[in-house]
């Protein structure tokens, strides 16, 4: 269990025999062992030295991008540039994961201050806020989907914004719906490159079983933050619920099969809904949105988030992003409410300010998802559980 770290992420089950037995260092082992038994000095000196050659070999061929080169260079407009009255300063925030009265753990949360810095995307500072939930077992480690997301969502918006600037006028300015068209394309191609990499990808080196290929999969639910903006991308069963006036604000709905418009989708495609423990693609899948899985559920469901840019208001308390252990057992109005009174106990408000303040405060955010946590565990949820609080009544000024 973990609270309040801003970059942490929660995997488990990764001492499975068939996970040692193809760990990079083993096999690494193995290769640079000569067979004998007798470890003198001089043999130690000759492996070690063939693994750091084998670590250089390795780490030089990876494919570097073009904009990692020390000779690359943005041009970046001088009105882009951040300036004290357009920071977004990060938000407070509050985060558990844990493996409940599951099996296994295959929950994963991960924040990131300053995902983008405003002079990469159209003057705005994004923040980074994630909640993985994977299934069908520990190959598909949510560890993975963090870095791949980091990476990918980087990229496309990296380059987009490259792009982009070329057609521009050296003093025009992003537009909000320009800027929001950027942030959606960059999301979805992000996605598409995770869901091809879900498969291939393990941080063990592990390479799953044909037949265990079917269930292999993640939900992934994004949100970025800004000073005007709050964008989420969700693909799977997990879910966003923004807390304005007391009242929730989902941003999106559920990705599920039963959806009337999932559901014609899905039919659309050849695929069939089976009520096996719950609505089930093929009786397989409880969602109609998902990364990773073979060609049978490709065929029908599709990774490509769901996107909504909201735009926030004086009214705006909290964001709540959780997995379904969260949504199974508590409504969004009582998740909402639980937030909400967390975070107003002992406010700036209605409490003086202390040099104890700002500990006080996270100590709040941290029991506003910890709260949420043990109230599913008390109403019967048997997943696992992830959960982020993050506090939106802290506005920046100015445009970002």
């Amino acid at each position: 269990e973990s609270i309040g770290n801003p970059t942490h992420s929660i995997v488990h089950n990764i001492d499975s025999p068939l996970c040692k037995m193809k760990r990079p260092t083993n096999l690494l082992s193995r290769i640079s062992s000569d067979g004998s038994d007798s470890d003198t000095p001089e043999k130690c000196r000759s492996r070690r030295r063939r693994r750091i050659h084998m670590r250089r070999m390795r780490i030089a061929s990876v494919p570097r991008l073009p904009y990692s080169s020390p000779h690359f260079h943005l041009p970046i407009p001088q009105h882009w540039l951040p300036t004290p009255s357009s920071e977004n300063p990060m938000p407070e925030f509050g985060c558990i994961s844990i493996q409940g009265l599951a099996e296994s753990m295959d929950d994963a949360v991960s924040v990131k201050e300053e995902f983008f810095r405003p002079d990469i995307v159209g003057g705005r500072t994004l923040h980074f806020f994630s909640v993985y939930d994977g299934h069908g077992g520990s190959h598909v480690v949510p560890l993975n989907f963090q870095i791949i997301d980091y990476i990918y969502t980087s990229t496309h918006m990296h380059y987009l914004y490259l792009t982009d600037t070329k057609t521009k006028q050296e003093n025009e300015e992003v537009g909000g719906a320009e800027w929001e068209d950027l942030v959606r394309v960059a999301i979805q191609k992000s996605f598409k490159r995770m869901d091809q990499a879900a498969l291939s990808t393990c941080a063990l080196g592990c390479q799953p079983e044909s037949m265990d290929l079917v269930f292999l999969g993640s939900a992934a639910l994004v949100a970025l933050v800004s000073g005007d903006r709050v964008v989420v991308a969700n693909c799977g069963d997990s879910r966003a619920v923004l807390c304005r006036d007391g009242r929730p604000v989902p941003p999106l709905p559920d990705d599920k099969p039963q959806r009337p418009d999932e559901l014609e989708r899905i039919r659309a495609a050849g695929g069939k809904l089976i009520h096996q423990n719950g609505v089930r693609v093929y009786g397989i899948l409880n969602m109609s949105r998902s990364l990773g899985g073979d060609n049978l559920l490709k065929r029908v469901t599709t990774s490509q988030p769901e996107i909504s840019i909201t735009e926030r208001e004086g009214g705006d308390e909290c964001l709540i992003l959780a997995s379904d252990g969260i949504w199974d057992v508590i409504s969004d109005d009582l998740a909402c409410r639980v937030a909400s009174a967390c975070l107003r106990e002992g406010s700036a408000a209605t409490a003086p300010r202390s040099r104890y303040s700002d500990r006080a405060d996270q100590r709040r955010h941290d029991a506003a998802a910890a709260i949420l946590c043990r109230l599913a565990l008390a109403r019967g949820s048997h997943d696992n559980i992830s959960v982020i609080v993050v506090d939106l009544r802290r506005k920046a000024k100015g445009r970002s």
